[in-house]
C-alpha cells in the first residue's frame, strides 16, 4: 500500500481522535445516524470513556504516521 494512503488514514484518525477528545458529545451527535447510531448513542452516554478512546486513537495514529518511511512509495516502517 502506498505510504500516502496510510498517512492519509492516519491524518483522518488524528483529526477524529482530536475532535473526540475535545468535543465528545457534539462529535458523536453529528455521527448518530444510520448504521453508526447505536455506537454513537453509547459514546454520548459515556463521554469520559469516549474521550479516553479518542486519546488512544490520536496517539496511535500519530505514532503510525511518525513510523512511516519518508519517501513516497510502498508504506514501510522506518528502520
Amino acid at each position: 500500500m502506498d505510504v500516502r494512503i496510510v498517512e492519509s488514514v492516519a491524518m483522518f484518525g488524528i483529526g477524529d481522535g482530536l475532535l473526540t477528545v475535545l468535543f465528545p458529545d457534539e462529535h458523536c451527535s453529528r455521527w448518530a445516524a444510520g448504521p453508526f447510531q447505536p455506537i454513537m448513542e453509547w459514546c454520548r452516554q459515556h463521554p469520559g470513556l469516549t474521550r479516553a478512546l479518542g486519546a488512544v486513537q490520536l496517539v496511535t495514529c500519530a505514532a503510525l504516521a511518525a513510523s512511516l518511511s519518508k519517501e513516497p512509495g510502498p508504506a514501510r516502517l522506518r528502520s
